[in-house]
């Protein structure tokens, strides 16, 4: 580490699983297993993932299931 280093990330930001709201977990459980994320055309909230699913005119994308593990909806 090196201060002033371009891309360095400053030190008052919160971890990156924090700042992305990942329940880091079953991240780490996830990865761990060397399992691929199940993701195909979309990673996000449960939510965003069906608005692509809209946009991409399908009724569901894959990873829906593991994305409300991963990224639990606000509220």
């Amino acid at each position: 580490m090196r201060e002033g280093k371009r891309g360095a990330i400053p030190e008052d930001l919160s971890p990156i699983l924090d700042r992305l709201e990942i329940d880091a977990r079953t991240w780490l459980r996830a990865i761990r297993r060397g399992q691929r994320l199940k993701f195909h055309h979309a990673v996000g909230r449960a939510s965003a993932i069906k608005i692509a699913a809209e946009h991409f005119g399908r009724s569901f994308l894959k990873g829906l299931g593991f994305a409300r593990t991963l990224f639990p909806e606000p509220g």
